[in-house]
């Protein structure tokens, strides 16, 4: 459709962090973009707009011309959606950009087409099909999408042959008609039979007689078969083979006749009672069944919820429908297919949609190939006026093989799109031929897609690549999520007011707020609901990543060469301060933490761990930490420096913008963030003991922030605070780094004291076995909370006494519901308990 949706965004941001770790660590990668030429939906479009501006239809131009405006309509707007990606950092290499159309893929196609026709995988037959009266065409089964709608069931009389006027109240033996309860009256022109159960002994006996098909006229048998459910309706089924599936086997079953009453636009066509002809399937039904009403073959209406099948692409109802169409067998693809996953040579991501993928190729159906449109792959397959044999080549025939005429012409129809595009991992890398390209990259490494095509694409894929070259198209399958509404609601172009334009979120704010926002919301696998407020998170976290880079620069000497390229192993602890050695030790957590989650594709858990770490951790703590000191310490400058180049680029495929310019700011060296070295873990994380003595320290500072913020004393404002400690190791800690103490939980005054002594008119603050006295006074207006304590014990004792004396009374106690009986004798004891604590209060 020519423009990027936020399904695009998800999946595309994704696949370029995947493809910039990689490239960062040094692999040779491949990310090589493409457009499918979306038969159906494309040719839509632009007959969309030629009615509109021209008021002519396809048929009015003519194949050729309408052809031809669709190449003018791709050349107008084919592109604007690598352009739109490429405004959203995606790293392809756009030097190699294919169209299924192009013509080494179109030549791929007819070669795909023609090798399975002579292995007897592709056959054409008159089958049923999901016809769509709007676009005019097949579609495959996955192509339909089935929506519960309120509708009805007509039970409707048909007569036994010599009983043109039905009556009523008869006995089963002798009676008059049979009732048949259908969906949809208006395909009972077509029926052919009525099937009963042959275990059904309610109509055992009538099995092989004849009925009269009401409003034609024709003569029609009953039928015995177990396919009929007895329960549903009245056990009696109408046989429609043209338009039905399940009857369409049942008359294959049974040799019947094949009777299609309507055209390719859904009206009724010369096969049904003149009066019916041109009438629009539903006009007909509601002609139909007042006609029936009216000669008292109508027995009754019931209301029922059935799945109605809609076109993918229109939303039209699709119509069961007889029709001469390509299909390819499916079993012989698909048990290789299943095979290859049960062998483990593709893997799914997350694990749960293997069985999801394993079921539709357990059950899978012949596809159906064929699309009644002008727009695609023409199928290479040529009649001969002699009537000879279809003659299947790559190139177009000049005369027929078997006669030698040159009266030829070729099939109308073209491929369905997901044809070309199940060949899409071989034949862009140059396949049939043996490429270079075909022989380094083929077979690729990893499939990221949306669950939505994992049968369309995924399955189609996988079989094509191992028919076809013998190997799997990928390894790995990564599942992610749809992208809904914030209701719920899948994002539709034909519902404007559910969708979020990619385009308006990067120009409001910023790409890599779209790409970071996306993946922090993107839970495994898990579909999300988007609505646009919840990109301020990714804003904040690129605003973040500025200003700590910026306070950064100002307190680093950047003409210093040794700020530049020094790791840890260049330095000894010695040198560096506590804060510095706890910043760097979760520095390499965190690179070890999401090189791990990115192996196993957990892009949310990677996105959430760079989220901690840099806010939570670099920026609340160390700078804070470092704030007073760094500009005379030359350790933490370099610490400050390794840690923000390193995240830099731990961060890059995330956020490829913002970094590669912070990255090009610090470094003043070096071609390009893109290239530079991804960090990797280390074997051991360093400084595991200093970690321990800041988790101590955090663990303190933080129970009296709790303390400060439960009194709402303001940050600025300075306290004076007690401390008491069982564990003498851990008092050395808190002593000789109490300048951390004092900055982070801004006390002036700090004295130790003995595990005898308890300070008077203090608060508590509790961390583990560390205890931190804060005078009430620092805290709060003691005489003020004096009055307010006073006051909360008088209320509480009248409350108490409330509730004594109802319980007291031996009526409430007698009379009353349990529950509430029990209610009272709870909060009775919730009072008391609460009058102790106010009266313990010591101010």
């Amino acid at each position: 459709t020519g423009a990027l949706h936020m399904g695009h965004a998800l999946n595309d941001t994704l696949q370029d962090i995947l493809i910039r770790w990689k490239r960062m660590q040094g692999f040779e990668t491949l990310w090589q973009p493409g457009q499918d030429h979306a038969g159906i939906a494309t040719q839509n479009v632009v007959e969309r707009e030629i009615l509109a501006k021209e008021g002519k239809t396809r048929h009015d131009l003519g194949r050729e011309e309408l052809i031809k405006r669709i190449w003018e309509w791709k050349g107008q707007y084919g592109d604007r959606i690598l352009k739109q990606l490429q405004a959203m950092g995606a790293s392809c290499d756009w030097s190699r950009t294919r169209f299924t159309l192009d013509e080494g893929l179109s030549r791929a196609v007819r070669e795909c087409f023609i090798t399975l026709y002579n292995k007897k995988l592709i056959y054409r037959g008159n089958y049923i099909v999901n016809w769509c009266p709007r676009c005019r065409t097949a579609l495959a089964d996955d192509e339909v999408e089935h929506e519960e709608r309120k509708g009805s069931l007509w039970h409707i009389r048909y007569p036994f042959s010599g009983h043109r006027t039905p009556t009523f109240g008869g006995q089963a033996s002798d009676i008059d008609y049979l009732v048949v309860a259908t969906t949809r009256p208006e395909t009972m022109l077509g029926d052919v039979a009525v099937a009963v159960n042959p275990k059904d002994k309610r109509y055992k006996h009538l099995i092989g007689k004849m009925l009269m098909l009401p409003e034609v006229g024709r003569e029609i048998p009953v039928i015995a078969d177990n396919f009929v459910d007895p329960k549903f309706g009245t056990g009696c089924v109408k046989v429609t083979p043209a338009h039905d599936p399940n009857d369409f086997q049942m008359g294959l079953r049974h040799k019947l006749e094949q009777i299609n009453v309507m055209n390719d636009d859904a009206t009724m066509n010369d096969s049904v009672p003149e009066k019916y002809r041109g009438m629009k399937r539903e006009v007909c039904r509601k002609h139909l069944v007042a006609n029936l009403e009216a000669q008292g073959l109508l027995e009754k209406v019931e209301e029922h919820t059935n799945a109605v099948g809609h076109c993918y692409r229109c939303n039209t109802v699709i119509e069961p429908r007889l029709s001469l169409q390509w299909f390819v067998k499916m079993k012989p693809l698909a048990k290789k297919a299943i095979a290859a996953t049960k062998t483990k040579k593709v893997k799914f991501f997350p694990k749960r949609w293997e069985k999801f993928y394993l079921s539709w190729l357990t059950e899978v159906r012949d596809w159906c190939i064929s699309r009644q449109i002008w727009w695609g792959h023409r199928i290479p397959v040529w009649y001969c006026g002699a009537s000879c044999p279809p003659i299947v080549l790559v190139e177009t025939p000049k005369k027929c093989p078997k006669c030698g005429g040159a009266d030829l012409h070729q099939d109308p129809d073209v491929l369905d799109t997901w044809f070309s595009s199940a060949l899409w991992p071989f034949s862009s890398l140059g396949w049939p031929d043996k490429t270079e390209a075909l022989k380094k990259f083929y077979p690729t490494s990893v499939l990221i897609t949306d669950r939505g095509i994992i049968f369309f694409w995924v399955a189609r894929m996988v079989m094509m690549g191992l028919e076809l070259l013998k190997k799997e198209p990928f390894h790995h399958v990564y599942i992610h999520g749809t992208i809904l509404d914030e209701f719920g609601q899948k994002m539709s172009k034909s519902k404007p007011e559910t969708c979020i334009d990619p385009l308006d979120i990067i120009h409001k704010y910023g790409a890599d707020a779209l790409r970071y926002s996306l993946v922090l919301l993107a839970t495994e696998g898990q579909d999300l609901k988007l609505a646009e407020s919840k990109f301020e998170t990714g804003r904040h976290f690129c605003n973040k990543l500025w200003n700590a880079t910026r306070f950064a620069m100002l307190n680093l000497r950047t003409t210093d060469p040794d700020l530049r390229g020094a790791g840890i192993e260049h330095r000894t602890s010695g040198e560096l301060s506590l804060a510095d050695n706890w910043i760097l030790n979760r520095l390499e957590t965190v690179v070890a933490t999401v090189n791990e989650d990115l192996e196993n594709y957990r892009y949310f858990d990677a996105s959430q761990s760079l989220y901690r770490f840099f806010w939570n951790e670099f920026c609340d703590w160390y700078l804070e930490l470092i704030k007073s000191t760094v500009a005379g310490a030359p350790a933490t400058q370099q610490t400050l420096y390794t840690v923000l180049e390193k995240f830099l680029r731990l961060a890059h495929p995330f956020l490829p913008f913002i970094t590669e310019e912070l990255w090009q700011s610090l470094v003043r060296q070096g071609v390009s963030i893109v290239v530079a070295e991804y960090p990797k873990p280390s074997k051991t994380i360093p400084f595991s003991k200093e970690a321990k003595e800041m988790a101590f320290l955090q663990e303190v500072i933080g129970a009296v922030r709790n303390l400060r913020g439960e009194h709402n004393v303001p940050p600025r404002q300075t306290i004076a605070a007690f401390v008491k400690i069982k564990s003498k190791p851990k008092q050395k800690i808190l002593e000789h780094h109490q300048d951390y103490f004092k900055s982070l939980a801004q006390i002036t005054d700090l004295q130790f004291i003995s595990e005898s002594q308890a300070p008077d008119q203090c608060a508590l603050a509790v961390a583990g076995d560390v205890e931190i006295y804060v005078p009430s006074r620092e805290l709060f207006d003691v005489e003020a909370e004096k009055m307010r304590v006073e006051k909360e014990i008088a209320k509480t004792r009248q409350d108490l006494q409330s509730v004594e004396k109802t319980l007291a009374n031996k009526n409430f106690v007698e009379r009353a519901p349990k529950e509430v009986v029990e209610k009272e004798r709870n909060r009775l004891e919730g009072l008391r308990e609460k009058l102790v604590k106010l009266e313990s209060v010591s101010l």
